[in-house]
């Protein structure tokens, strides 16, 4: 586990931060531009020292204020790429990976640079200088110089700002790979909604300096303490399901999500028995007192667990119940009163197949 509990002033701002999280998968710490994300990790990698506070990797203690101990940041075995990356300019692409390495690499460290170059996709940058690489190929070169390094716990700030379309989604794709192959934990800083649903199994939400919320995607994604801090077009739900049956025809899978239940999808190159993450945009969901027959591929019967109806804009955000999965749908004041809706009233819930966003 990764335990973490940490106070500091530091000029005018106050900093409390307290949060557990499993030390596998990824991590986000999500929040607004100057919420303290970014403190949080230099707290992390000790690169600033909090007034007091605990924090442990997997059992070991790398500071305790109470017992004067503070890991020095070298001997943390934590690796950190910084927003700048911060590669060396007169160094091409190998000598940013190779720098912290013996000038003649011993047959594990060869083993683990074409792992890393592979992994990353950098076989053909080897040769090339940080000037002449793209916003997306410089933080694929960062996150490889830390790997190198073999940590314990991999810190990124905000590792795919300023790279947009198909590189994003190309770095993305690298980010999940590296999860997935290196058994390394990574916590990283993000306020882009997107990026935190495909990527993050755990978050932290930070705010003011300080640490709200913290626990499992699924489970809080669809929580006010979340959404509620969203502008209504960017409210989601977060599900994850079994790929039980394809379409070919009309290229759209069968996604079960439930006990009984099961959703169809656009088809993203799944195989039959995959597990996918899906997200459903809280506006693309619409409520119905009655089973209805329309275009929409997707129609369950589902229960209602919340209504949300304090907003200044006349949306009130309804959470319904979906055998153990959660899903949010925003509707009209008029709407709510027109159906009369409450909280447990069984309630259909209907959206579009191709509306369905696979995430991984």
């Amino acid at each position: 586990m990764i335990t973490a509990q940490f106070y500091m002033q530091r000029d005018d701002n106050e900093f409390d931060f307290d949060f557990v999280v499993p030390s596998q998968g990824v991590t986000a710490l999500f929040g607004v531009s100057g919420a303290g994300k970014s403190t949080l990790l230099e707290l992390l990698a000790g690169i600033i020292t909090p007034q007091r506070g605990h924090f442990s990797l997997d059992g070991e203690v790398l500071f305790d204020s109470q017992r004067a101990v503070d890991v020095a940041i070298e001997q943390r075995q934590i690796g950190i790429a910084f927003q700048d990356n911060r590669l060396f300019p007169h160094m091409s692409v190998l000598e940013n990976l190779s720098f912290a390495l013996p000038t003649t690499l011993s047959p594990s460290q060869r083993k683990k640079l074409d792992e890393v170059v592979d992994l990353l996709g950098l076989r053909e940058l080897l040769q090339r200088k940080p000037t002449r690489l793209s916003g997306g190929e410089q933080k694929r070169v960062a996150i490889g110089r830390c790997l190198m390094s073999r940590p314990k716990l991999l810190l990124l700030d905000e590792p795919l700002a300023g790279v947009d379309g198909k590189k994003k989604e190309e770095l993305m794709g690298y980010v999940s790979r590296l999860v997935q192959n290196q058994n390394i934990p990574v916590i990283f800083v993000s306020h882009d909604t997107d990026e935190i649903m495909q990527l993050a199994d755990y978050i932290v939400l930070i705010e003011n300096g300080k640490s709200i919320i913290h626990g499992t995607l699924s489970n809080l994604w669809t929580e006010k303490e979340i959404w509620s801090r969203l502008p209504p077009r960017l409210i989601s739900s977060v599900i994850t399901g079994e790929v039980i049956e394809k379409n070919s025809i009309y290229n759209m899978m069968n996604v079960l999500i439930g006990e009984g239940i099961n959703l169809w999808a656009k088809d993203q190159n799944f195989s039959l028995q995959d597990k996918v993450r899906l997200s459903i945009n809280a506006n693309d969901v619409v409520l119905s007192k009655h089973k209805l027959i329309s275009s929409m591929r997707n129609c369950f019967l589902s229960s209602i667990v919340k209504i949300d109806r304090n907003r200044n804009d006349g949306i009130v955000t309804v959470t319904l119940l979906l055998s153990d999965q959660k899903i949010l749908a925003n509707i009209s004041e008029w709407a709510l009163e027109d159906l009369q809706l409450s909280l447990g009233d069984p309630c259909y819930v209907l959206f579009k197949g191709l509306r369905v966003n696979l995430l991984r």
